[in-house]
């Protein structure tokens, strides 16, 4: 056997070895992205796979545990079972949080490094040529008849110069009446705190800041609730 071909298939089959073995022990995990509130770094449908480790650092992309009552109740009625949703961790206990213009800040530090937000805006309301859209996604482009975006910056500064663009801040949507977490009226998706996590609990904002159910709206998040970080995706 050609000695290069000789080695690959070793460490291939060391490899998936090492994946089965944690995949039955559970320290490995996958899941499906079901909704686009991760866009622009992790899309609907994106297949995720997450790694149990031993600590969980502000800013990484995280599964987490939701429990029914955290869930706003859907076409069907209330949910009666856990859910694994997939959002980023922005503070810890004892950490100060605000999101100022829809970045998060922690202790006074922008958090929102490494990978992009998305934020929405509003589009003139007149014909433009489609080929200035080229950079969009297909999810993205699917809004346009709607006159509204889900943009980066970089893309809302692209697209500025062919066409007018609002951003949009709005209120955030607190879909269940017991969220132990003192909302003030004047808090927007893009302007909101800052708050104190508690002892015992941490807070998530999801990359998609104006289409993501998160800590602004179902409260703090348990640290035990928190089971693995994402690692990379298909």
């Amino acid at each position: 056997m050609n000695k290069p071909l000789k080695y690959g298939g070793i460490t291939f089959g060391v490899l998936l070895a090492m994946i089965t073995v944690l995949r039955l022990s559970g320290l490995l995990q996958y899941y499906s992205m079901p909704t686009s509130s991760m866009a622009p770094n992790y899309s609907a449908k994106d297949f995720i796979v997450c790694l149990m480790v031993l600590e969980y650092k502000n800013g990484d992309a995280v599964a987490i545990k939701i429990k029914p009552e955290q869930i706003p109740p859907g076409p069907t009625g209330q949910s009666t079972k856990d859910e694994v949703w997939m959002k980023r961790l922005i503070g810890k206990p004892g950490d100060s949080v605000q999101i100022k213009d829809g970045y998060a800040f922690v202790n006074g530090k922008l958090m929102d490094v490494g990978y992009d937000i998305l934020r929405l805006y509003k589009m003139e309301d007149k014909n433009v040529n489609p080929q200035i859209f080229n950079q969009l996604t297909a999810d993205q482009k699917e809004l346009i008849p709607s006159k509204v975006l889900f943009l980066t910056s970089k893309q809302a500064e692209s697209l500025q110069q062919y066409l007018k663009l609002e951003l949009m801040d709005l209120k955030p949507q607190v879909e269940i009446s017991n969220v132990a977490i003192p909302v003030n009226d004047a808090w927007t998706n893009g302007n909101w705190g800052p708050i104190l996590v508690p002892e015992g609990q941490v807070f998530v904002l999801g990359d998609n800041r104006d289409n993501s159910l998160d800590s602004r709206t179902i409260g703090f998040i348990p640290v035990e609730n928190i089971l693995s970080k994402v690692v990379f995706k298909f």
